[in-house]
């Protein structure tokens, strides 16, 4: 395909579809990557995309002067012809296109081996193995995350390099590896348009939560937080706008009148606008890689309030609104906090967060990974 002179990289795409997983973030990063990595190859460097027909009309085109070829990948139906695919047909697709390194976004390289070619995996946090362990809830017979752990723990074990997003995340994983595996600290990149950062001078009032199923959010502390401070501070025309459904919805019962509910899906540039003209977001997730809602709200310049777990301290170090989870005084106190900021205020912190979150110094410390390892 390409001159043996050319370094050529792979990124993997093929196992990315929206219909069939719950971790939209994920593939939202992978895109992300994938278009940041294109955009910083050099002249001589060539990228090989494995993309699944599931997401390639969201990938787009690249503008990328002939450097990057788009491989369709088949996804067929059902869970095992699924999974012998992504085992078994991942690998020969692979090795044919002669890729030197080849980076797997989702975390999960196939169990066979790829003798000819150094893999890469991005895993942004332990927690389906958090789960397993029964941390966030009592432990229960789930195929699906422990197909899921296997999997992460096998990429643990043969991967050449591992991505991660944060410095909390490479202490958990360091756990999980052989103490060899090199484990690096990117910072991703945001994943809403650059038109969407943009400070809004009128807002609605109310209070963003997404709400969610999973134990580790506390998506019932988040709502039922937002709805006594409304209550307390007399805002009569305040509601708790609900965002998905999950453990919030039990909240909004015992407050009628003071939610708003959307419970399906919503398009990103409805959430981004939504976010974007509501007075603040509130977060009490416990366990995070990244903590990304909480990031993107104060991106697109509107408060985030979030609870003190320890990727939220690294990552939101210096900047307003995080307070001790579970403490409704302390979310109280940091909810006025942020709410009295001048629009300015909200404008410097938009920038800081934009600057922590780049996607060009981050696809050059990735692509200088990639280059490492094909040396």
């Amino acid at each position: 395909m390409h001159s043996s002179r050319s370094p050529s990289y792979g990124i993997y795409l093929g196992d990315l579809d929206r219909r069939r997983t719950d971790s939209q973030g994920i593939i939202s990063y992978a895109l992300a990557l994938t278009k940041a990595v294109s955009a910083a190859l050099a002249s001589h460097e060539r990228l090989v995309v494995f993309c699944s027909r599931a997401v390639q009309d969201e990938l787009g085109e690249i503008e990328s002067a002939g450097r990057v070829h788009v491989e369709a990948v088949e996804t067929p139906g059902g869970v095992i012809r699924r999974t012998c695919r992504q085992e078994l047909g991942v690998v020969r697709q692979i090795a044919r296109s002669g890729v030197k390194v080849i980076h797997f976004p989702k975390g999960r390289a196939p169990w066979r081996p790829l003798p000819f070619t150094k893999v890469v995996a991005t895993i942004h946090d332990d927690i389906p193995m958090q789960y397993q362990a029964g941390r966030f809830e009592a432990r229960r017979r789930d195929p699906k995350n422990s197909y899921i752990v296997a999997s992460l723990r096998r990429t643990l074990a043969t991967a050449d390099a591992v991505l991660t997003d944060s410095h909390f995340s490479l202490r958990q994983l360091r756990q999980e590896s052989r103490s060899s595996l090199p484990i690096r600290v990117v910072v991703p990149g945001l994943t809403i348009e650059a038109g969407c950062r943009v400070t809004s001078q009128v807002r609605g009032p109310r209070f963003v939560v997404f709400d969610s199923p999973l134990a580790h959010k506390r998506a019932d502390e988040a709502a039922s937080f937002a709805a006594r401070y409304i209550i307390e501070r007399r805002l009569t025309d305040h509601k708790v706008f609900l965002l998905g459904s999950g453990r919030g919805s039990a909240i909004r019962d015992r407050f009628p009148g003071r939610f708003e509910h959307e419970a399906g899906p919503i398009a990103t540039c409805d959430v981004d606008e939504l976010v974007r003209a509501s007075r603040g977001v509130v977060i009490a997730s416990r366990y995070e890689g990244l903590g990304l809602p909480a990031l993107e709200a104060w991106a697109r310049g509107t408060p985030a309030v979030v609870a003190d777990c320890e990727a939220a301290r690294e990552l939101l170090s210096g900047i307003p609104g995080v307070y001790q989870g579970g403490d409704y005084a302390s979310f109280a106190r940091s909810l006025d906090e942020v709410l009295a900021l001048e629009p300015a205020s909200y404008e410097r912190w938009s920038r800081v967060v934009n600057e922590r979150c780049d996607w060009r110094p981050a696809a050059a410390e990735v692509l200088a990974l990639y280059r490492e390892l094909a040396a």
